[in-house]
């Protein structure tokens, strides 16, 4: 899909847009609907992809307020937030959008807050496997901060009560989150590869044991999941540079401007420098 012209509002140049801002409060939904994509309800909408049966003439794609995230059932194997949705739908030249031209395109529809100048790292630091503790790769990958609030404090307990049986009401009585939060959680932890739950064994007339939970930090599809969501996490980096970047060449074009306004033409310098010798040779003339 060709790039839609970008109807850029009135900013402050002080700072860039601040890309957590966006993806925590623009909602992806009025993304979507910017995009041309078919939204029903701002909780659903019509996948534009191919694979679909009638053109998904039944929406198979789901918008989440809590994270304000999206996926399609049938396309993605997981979710995406709204920079990822514009850079999934907007070219220029033939190309996919960069991340940095997505936090532009949507700070030009809606009014993005700056964030003032900042040191970002030097360097990248990847998550190293087998190195600090188990919660190093997900941390530095930036997956950490994509689990909900509760969905964090679920994974600590069961990081703490490995291969331990638990209940629901004694997960929520560690963790302090509702029963009602845990088994969402339970299912998105095994979505992502990082959760074996073997359940306890039901007996005739007794309530069935409580089921017994390992954390699965070396499966395959987690360090999958891990490396991906790494490698988003760095061209988010990257594209706040690049912002950065941007801010600071055109602060400078602009006091350049300024300074010219400012500064004597070469003419009137020349005016000057001849008024000037004039009146040194009079006095001279009236000294003589």
């Amino acid at each position: 899909m060709a790039a839609r012209p970008v109807r850029l509002l009135e900013r402050s140049q002080d700072g860039i847009p601040d890309l957590q801002w966006i993806k925590k409060h623009v909602p992806i939904s009025a993304v979507a609907r910017l995009l041309g994509v078919r939204v029903e309800n701002d909780r659903a909408a019509h996948c534009w992809r191919s694979g679909h049966q009638n053109g998904d003439r039944t929406p198979s794609m789901w918008f989440s307020k809590r994270s304000n995230r999206g996926q399609c059932k049938v396309c993605d194997r997981h979710t995406f937030s709204n920079v990822d949705l514009v850079q999934m739908r907007q070219e220029i030249d033939g190309r996919p959008m960069t991340t940095a031209e997505a936090i532009q395109w949507i700070a030009g529809y809606f009014p993005v807050p700056n964030i003032k100048k900042k040191h970002l790292g030097k360097k990248d630091q990847p998550f190293r496997v087998g190195c600090g503790s188990r919660l190093e790769g997900l941390i530095r990958s930036g997956l950490w901060g994509q689990l909900s609030h509760p969905e964090g404090k679920i994974l600590m307990v069961l990081t703490e009560f490995e291969g331990q049986a638990l209940s629901y009401k004694a997960i929520s009585r560690y963790a302090g989150v509702s029963t009602s939060q845990i088994g969402p959680a339970l299912q998105h932890f095994g979505r992502m590869g990082l959760l074996k739950v073997i359940a306890g064994t039901a007996k005739k007339g007794v309530l069935p044991d409580s089921s017994k939970y390992t954390v699965t930090w070396d499966s395959e599809q987690f360090e999958k999941l891990l490396h991906e969501t790494f490698e988003t996490t760095k061209e988010e980096v990257a594209a706040q540079k690049e912002l950065r970047a941007l801010a600071r060449k055109e602060r400078a074009a602009q006091l350049h401007t300024k300074v010219n306004l400012y500064s004597p033409s070469e003419s009137v310098k020349r005016l000057a420098d001849s008024l000037g010798g004039a009146a040194n040779r009079k006095e001279r003339e009236g000294t003589a």
